[in-house]
């Protein structure tokens, strides 16, 4: 086994065991407030299933796309993307919603501002630095990079 390979498989198992655990552990939990109340049953087992798969898939199916020669399967990476994320934050979205189920109205109204105002943040910050990159992108295009050491005559 190459190490290229190993490393594909350790870290699809590390992305599907870590996303499978927090959705477990979102279905699992009963009170958080005077104290944290978690009951782990079939239906937290399940959650964590699900989301360990649609983890896995979507991993597996990111190194598959990048092992493509030359390019070729960033169409595919793309697409990939978009729907692995779209089906992951759904499955987040869906245990996040189960979780607060037994909150009390109030709460559940604050809990689910409060992690609005983190969605929006994080996408701010993601924003920020996408228009950042490709402000450098455009930068390391224009600039015409050569190779020749600093100091040397331009080459023609």
């Amino acid at each position: 086994m190459t190490a290229h390979l190993l490393f594909r498989r350790v870290a699809v198992a590390a992305i599907a065991l870590s996303l499978g655990v927090m959705a477990g552990f979102l279905v699992s939990v009963r009170r958080i407030n005077p104290a944290l109340e978690v009951h782990l049953g079939p239906l937290a087992v399940a959650a964590g299933l699900v989301a360990a798969l649609a983890a896995g898939w979507f991993a597996d199916g990111v190194f598959r796309a990048l092992a493509q020669p030359a390019g070729g399967g960033v169409p595919r990476l793309r697409q990939l993307t978009r729907r692995g994320l779209l089906v992951m934050a759904a499955l987040l979205a869906v245990f996040f919603a189960w979780s607060i189920k037994d909150v009390s109205p109030a709460k559940q109204r604050e809990m689910v501002i409060g992690a609005s105002l983190a969605l929006v943040a994080i996408a701010g910050a993601l924003f920020f630095f996408l228009q950042v990159v490709r402000f450098l992108e455009r930068e390391d295009a224009g600039a015409g990079h050569d190779d020749s050491p600093p100091g040397s005559p331009p080459r023609p």
